[in-house]
């Protein structure tokens, strides 16, 4: 069965199971041992029982004028990388079946593909042309209700795969940037009521690079004569129990080409606890540990300096957000007596111990002094950083210095980020210390 070959092979749940932690002897370049966390750090799955085993997988392909560069009857990187991805997610065992469609002002479903029911064919087939006589508007692209079309046509057995360059077509708008804005609204919109009758939704969403050779479309509809390395961008959206095993599958390595440039994870899920202990060490300064959450007779080194580290298993977390979303410390918020504080300056490690269950050493420096109070460390869902550096503000031209860049993306990420975040927490999860 599907769903318990998701519970064996992944770490994914929305409740860990914390043992209790053990206290030790402070000893130099000590890191966490199995008995800080327990030995037993297996994961369980609170799935609902209508949750079907196989979702129907639905590959939505924008078929706009910006996307002719792209295509070549199999011949380009973006042919042969969707290709791969898609025969991936076929072969991965998870689809009851495969839908394609062109996408743009509406859904239009590639026949061909249902009557022959091969990728090969659908991907080969791919053309300017094809584009063009499939029909729809492929003058101008309004993102916003391209993603609502997808989000109606999403629900929990189904999901959603969108490929997309993902540029914001506005045309003769007296105000581009005022156009932006109000689709950057109306994306978040439609993921925020989306995710009320959704509650574990999220999306994945990978960029990607390929040689482009036609005619760009700019902001204003202009066409230019291009020739050239282009990204483009896979979105996969639907139950995050899926998004799981299909990321654990198919994991950024098995793409080709030039493989995964960018990669960002967003959900409205928060994990109900993580474990994690307090370690001896590394450290400035002395504590007693009290529990895995508790320290106790706090003192500064001789410089004053106070610093503890905590070990988390966020084997989870890893999989789906990746390492360098862990890595940053910028998506981190801390807080002190849950007020937001900039009196704490986290470092994040990976753990190397060889059978610690925990892959991350959080470290945490003080820098007012010590009192007794909760100190508070959260995960949150932010957009990437990468968005706002690959994007371009103006792209009447391409050159070097944005040729690899996307019009408008960061309105697009940070709507649907809003969108996800609106009625929830707005953070994955957390990690408390009591100061006492």
């Amino acid at each position: 069965m599907l769903m318990k070959n998701i519970v064996s092979s992944l770490l994914f749940l929305t409740a860990i199971i914390v043992c209790s932690c053990t206290g030790g002897k402070r000893t130099s370049n000590v890191s966490t041992s199995v008995t800080d966390l327990g030995e037993n750090n297996s994961t369980t799955i609170n799935s609902s029982n209508s949750l079907p085993e196989h979702p129907i997988i639905n590959v939505y392909l924008e078929n706009s004028g910006s996307m002719n560069g792209y295509v070549d009857g199999g011949k380009t990187m973006f042919q042969q990388d969707v290709y791969n991805y898609l025969s991936d997610v076929d072969i991965s065992g998870i689809p009851s079946e495969m839908n394609m469609f062109f996408i743009n002002s509406k859904i239009i479903p590639q026949r061909d593909f249902q009557k022959s029911n091969t990728i090969s064919d659908f991907i080969n087939r791919l053309n300017p042309n094809s584009f063009r006589v499939a029909g729809g508007n492929t003058a101008t692209t309004d993102m916003a209700d391209i993603f609502k079309l997808i989000l109606e046509n999403t629900d929990n057995d189904i999901v959603s795969i969108f490929i997309s360059d993902c540029i914001f077509s506005p045309g003769s708008v007296s105000s581009p940037e005022a156009y932006l804005t109000n689709q950057q609204i109306g994306i978040k919109e439609n993921f925020a009521k989306y995710c009320v009758d959704h509650p574990n939704f999220g999306v994945m969403v990978y960029q990607l690079s390929s040689n482009f050779n036609g005619r760009y479309y700019d902001y204003m509809n202009k066409p230019h004569q291009y020739n050239g390395e282009r990204p483009y961008y896979i979105w996969v959206m639907g139950n995050i129990y899926y998004l799981m095993y299909l990321k654990d599958r198919i994991p950024n390595k098995k793409f080709q080409g030039s493989g995964v440039q960018n990669y960002w994870f967003a959900s409205n899920f928060q994990l109900e606890e993580v474990a994690y202990s307090v370690l001896p060490a590394p450290r400035l300064g002395s504590f007693d540990k009290v529990s895995k959450s508790d320290i106790k007779n706090m003192k500064p080194d001789e410089n004053g300096e106070f610093m503890f580290t905590i070990a988390a298993n966020l084997r989870l977390l890893e999989l789906v957000l990746g390492d360098d979303y862990l890595m940053d410390t910028g998506n981190y918020a801390q807080l002190i007596n849950k007020e937001l504080s900039d009196e704490i300056k986290i470092k994040i490690d990976r753990n190397t111990v060889a059978k610690s269950p925990a892959t991350h050493n959080i470290s945490l420096k003080i820098v007012k002094g010590i009192q007794r109070e909760e100190i508070k460390v959260i995960l949150q869902c932010l957009p990437p950083e990468w968005g706002f550096e690959m994007t371009d503000d103006n792209d009447t031209q391409l050159t070097e210095l944005n040729c690899n860049k996307t019009y408008g993306l960061k309105y697009l990420l940070n709507g649907v980020q809003q969108g996800l975040t609106a009625r929830g927490s707005g953070y994955y999860m957390y990690m408390i210390v009591n100061l006492k």
